[in-house]
């Protein structure tokens, strides 16, 4: 009872000394008591932007009971967890705020351990009004269905959208007609209502005349839906190329964003940013280089091109080009090679999985990975994951998100011209290779962390 006792003590002080300090410091302190995953296939996880800023940075609780501490704050912060397919919860903190997240009943829900006046529904008006339930979008319905929507059953998603719609809009006039939710807070869950209800419906709407004032939101930009509303603009407008069913043509968008004279400067650079960024993982190197040039005029600045640089390793070209070596890099950019490793694991057997941050199945796969290492604890087998990644920076999210150790997470920074990936036909991913003790290949196409094969495959070469 007494150890008990002294737990909730320390919790509590614990508490209080870091919402004191938070009062005078520009950061948000977020505690997940009882934290629990979502069950989102698709994009999960929990992200937040900045006031005024576009970028985007994740939080990756560590366990069901861990703080994170979310520096340079200098006003507010919009927070998104998403916690199921289509079912975002989103909220707005301040600078000094010590907010509580509490999974009691299964789904998030905030408070704050500071002192700071708040309305109502300040905090929780997803979670208080998720009685408005939102039909499932499209590829939700063909996920859990395993077939699109009939034409009639069309009829009726649009008819339900529509009302889901109409039903938060009111909802949040009413709130801040009776003072129960602030301006701030309104301002953000109607933008996400309108221009969600665009971007879904953007066959239908004219992008050719969208008023100067819809662009120039610079305080929506932490908005998910007001940044995509801004390049489904852009690529609407201008008739923007379709490459297939997923892509555009970048340098046409970067183009068209450059020379349009409606958006403010913050609009357009996130646009030049985005569109930059989409040429980069298009592999086209020279017009990459040209770009960024164009780049940096606009900018006529350091912070944002200076992140292009670190997050596409630019002062790397030369060991890109590397093809006598397969070249690796850690998260602080300390260049290793594959060979060397091996080399360091002689008398080990090594297991390599090639994986991206993009890549659903490859991330899929790690708790079985993560199992498998359990399960040949004490066993000379080492665990290798290489990332294929074009981002650094999106590489080094994904790495701590799903909790690779350091020391066996490497970028592979030559995907390209290393010989060995050649060999290897690397092509698609997740692809996994297996060195025996004398760092021989024994298996160019070796079994999946999933699969039981994987597992006698390795204990039979243990055995020999």
């Amino acid at each position: 009872m007494r150890t008990i006792f002294l737990s909730i003590l320390f919790f509590l002080n614990y508490s209080v000394a870091i919402s004191q300090n938070s009062v005078n410091n520009n950061h948000v302190v977020l505690i997940f008591d009882s934290y629990t995953k979502g069950n989102s296939v698709a994009e999960s996880g929990i992200y937040y932007s900045k006031a005024n800023d576009f970028r985007t940075d994740f939080v990756y609780p560590k366990n069901s009971k861990d703080t994170v501490l979310v520096n340079e704050i200098e006003s507010k912060m919009i927070l998104t967890h998403v916690f199921d397919l289509g079912l975002n919860y989103v909220y707005e903190f301040q600078k000094g705020d010590t907010v509580k997240f509490d999974y009691k009943n299964g789904l998030p829900r905030v408070s704050l351990l500071n002192k700071r006046t708040v309305l109502k529904y300040d905090l929780n008006f997803e979670d208080d009004f998720k009685s408005i339930n939102r039909p499932s979008e499209p590829f939700v319905f063909s996920m859990v269905n395993k077939r699109p929507r009939t034409k009639e059953e069309n009829l009726i998603y649009e008819k339900e959208l529509s009302d889901y719609f109409v039903a938060r809009d009111n909802k949040l006039d009413e709130l801040l007609d009776s003072k129960l939710i602030s301006l701030s807070i309104y301002t953000v869950h109607k933008a996400r209502n309108r221009f969600l209800r665009i971007n879904l419906n953007k066959a239908n709407f004219a992008f050719a005349s969208v008023p100067e004032s819809d662009l120039i939101h610079d305080n929506l930009l932490s908005v998910k839906t007001y940044k995509y509303f801004l390049e489904n603009y852009i690529i609407e407008k201008y008739n923007v190329r379709k490459l297939n069913d997923f892509d555009y043509d970048a340098k046409q968008a970067f183009d068209a964003s450059f020379s349009d004279s409606k958006l403010s400067y913050k609009t357009k650079e996130y646009l030049l940013f985005s569109f930059l960024n989409a040429i980069a993982n298009s592999k086209d190197k020279d017009a990459f280089s040209s770009y960024f040039e164009k780049f940096k005029v606009f900018e006529k600045g350091t912070e944002l091109s200076q992140l292009i640089k670190d997050s596409y390793l630019l002062d790397l070209d030369a060991l890109k080009n590397e093809t006598n070596q397969t070249v690796l890099l850690d998260e602080n950019k300390r260049k290793t090679t594959l060979d060397n490793l091996i080399a360091k694991h002689k008398g080990k057997l090594v297991y390599v999985d090639f994986w991206a941050s993009w890549c659903a199945p490859c991330r899929a796969s790690f708790p079985y990975s993560h199992k498998l290492q359990k399960e040949l604890n004490a066993k000379d087998v080492v665990f290798l994951y290489l990332s294929t990644d074009d981002n650094f920076e999106a590489w080094k999210k994904a790495n701590a998100k799903e909790n690779l150790a350091a020391g066996d997470s490497f970028y592979l920074l030559n995907t390209k011209a290393s010989e060995f990936i050649q060999k290897l036909n690397l092509k698609s991913i997740p692809r996994y290779v297996l060195f025996d003790k004398e760092g021989k290949l024994v298996n160019a196409n070796a079994f999946g962390p999933k699969e039981e094969k994987c597992k006698t495959e390795l204990l039979h070469l243990l055995n020999k």
